[in-house]
């Protein structure tokens, strides 16, 4: 009985939160090129989950990250770039 309750909370709850996460999960692993294929809310969500882990300042909004990173040349290796964008962004804020 516990198994088939746990399955139909599982098979109820997975699919929503499947559908929020981002394509590539992270910018540690994402290219550039899938960055400029995301979403505007898939990009803010990736910065902010960025942010949690490499940013000093909580009170950045994601947002400005994610413009941040869409300004950069492409190419480059995202994660770089968004390390970059942190710092400008905590420079200058």
């Amino acid at each position: 009985m516990k198994g088939w309750c746990l399955g139909l909370l599982l098979g109820v709850v997975a699919p929503p939160l499947a559908a929020a996460a981002p394509a590539a999960g992270s910018i540690l692993f994402m290219t550039s090129q899938e960055w400029r294929q995301a979403t505007a809310a898939e990009k803010t969500a990736l910065a902010a989950d960025f942010m949690r882990i490499f940013c000093a300042q909580p009170a950045m909004p994601p947002s400005a990250l994610a413009d941040c990173v869409d300004r950069e040349p492409a190419g480059g290796v995202l994660f770089e770039s968004a390390l970059a964008c942190v710092r400008r962004l905590a420079e200058n804020p």
